[in-house]
């Protein structure tokens, strides 16, 4: 037994992340599973079995009009089989779990979001693959939000044709301020990618000279690459599936998810441009803070140098 509470201390300090992943897995089953239950126990002419209750709340799960005032009750349930279904989805959306499910389901049948963030990305990289002025933090941010609103320009002028200056005039503060801070959560990640890649250019020149090991892992940016795509796509993806989504809920999430984005964007607007810094420099810094040791190895090889040059 003390065998196994050490494997599992040594384990959940290795992976916590994927322990805590499976726990709210389990737990998010667990709920349906209870709540399956209470609709077999009160209502065993509609929900014969406890596996039908469970998979009538799953397939809730992924209706994303389930919790709308026009919804009707389950297929056969009262009032109290609702309210167990309400209150069971509520459970698995706070976990996350349920919320990506049914997210994950919606965003299958629109593509809307990635398409446009994904075009964006795509002018963005061209325009700063081989970009010599791209050399700060905060230059990816403001390429990000130009490219962005030549694409929320275009965009409008589409809308304004096919429905008029009403359309117009709501879509100056909600989408023309949402592309804008979609841009800011790509171009935040795209800038960190391209620090971590002049890191890596650093660090395999000092592996070259022998300053520090060679066998270390290579610092990596593909996790800030894969985000700078992926985190804009469910933020639009989001704001796409409430502006569609007739329900009480999906306005209020996204008037929440607007002055989140308003709060979030602009703040770390501030913090980089009050932290920016060239890209080298701060590449720089992630290597130091890397190789803790790296100062000691480089003085040493500048004095080995001078002792080098004098005997010379």
């Amino acid at each position: 037994m003390d065998r196994f509470k050490r494997w599992i201390s040594t384990k959940a300090y290795k992976r916590i992340k994927l322990f805590i992943f499976v726990f709210i897995v389990l737990f998010n089953i667990l709920a349906i599973f209870v709540g399956g239950l209470l609709l077999h126990l009160a209502s065993p002419e509609s929900f014969k079995t406890v596996a039908a209750g469970m998979w009538q709340i799953f397939t809730d799960i992924l209706d994303p009009g389930f919790l709308s005032s026009h919804a009707q009750t389950s297929a056969g349930g009262t009032t109290f089989t609702k309210s167990v279904e309400v209150v069971v989805i509520l459970v698995c959306m706070v976990t996350f779990t349920g919320a990506i499910i049914g997210y994950i389901s919606n965003m299958i049948t629109s593509i809307i979001a990635l398409v446009e963030e994904g075009l964006k990305f795509i002018a963005l990289f061209l325009a700063t693959r081989n970009n010599k002025n791209f050399n700060s933090l905060f230059d990816g941010l403001i390429y990000a939000v130009f490219v962005s609103l030549g694409f929320a320009a275009f965009e409008n002028v589409l809308y304004v044709v096919s429905y008029g200056w009403t359309n117009a005039l709501v879509r100056a503060v909600t989408a023309v301020p949402g592309h804008m801070f979609f841009a800011v959560l790509m171009g935040y990640y795209y800038s960190m990618w391209h620090v971590c890649e002049q890191a890596k250019t650093m660090e395999r020149a000092l592996k070259k000279r022998g300053l520090v090991d060679k066998n270390s892992k290579e610092i990596s940016g593909k996790h800030h690459l894969i985000c700078s795509l992926l985190v804009p796509v469910l933020a639009h993806g989001l704001y796409d599936y409430c502006c569609t989504s007739e329900t009480v809920w999906a306005d209020i999430v996204f008037y929440a998810l607007l002055i989140f984005l308003y709060v979030y964007c602009f703040k770390r607007i501030k913090e980089m441009s009050k932290g920016d810094m060239e890209d080298k420099r701060f590449a720089a810094v992630m290597v130091f803070k890397k190789y803790p040791h790296l100062l000691e190895a480089l003085r040493l090889e500048t004095e080995q140098r001078m002792r080098s040059q004098v005997n010379s």
